[in-house]
């Protein structure tokens, strides 16, 4: 049976998982996973941030499609 550890999400709270992928994800994604709890200013912060990273992908998802019926607005004026 492996090693289990208990690691923290940033978003998600506590998880238990085996030693060997804990490890892993702690050096991996420092960002995300810590040996220990999050502290809850950290954990406002995280949400902020995931909070102004949607609102910016949406937007440009947006600002991608508006471009695309633009130009495919102009493509039928010129066919």
């Amino acid at each position: 049976m492996p090693d289990k550890q208990t690691i923290y999400h940033k978003e998600h709270g506590a998880a238990e998982m085996a030693a060997i992928d804990a490890r892993s994800a702690l050096q991996r994604c420092p960002n995300e996973w810590a040996a220990k709890p999050w502290p809850k200013e950290d954990k406002a912060a995280a949400e902020k941030a995931a909070a102004d990273a949607k609102a910016k992908a949406d937007a440009d998802k947006a600002a991608a499609e508006k471009a695309a019926a633009e130009k495919a607005k102009g493509e039928d004026k010129k066919g």
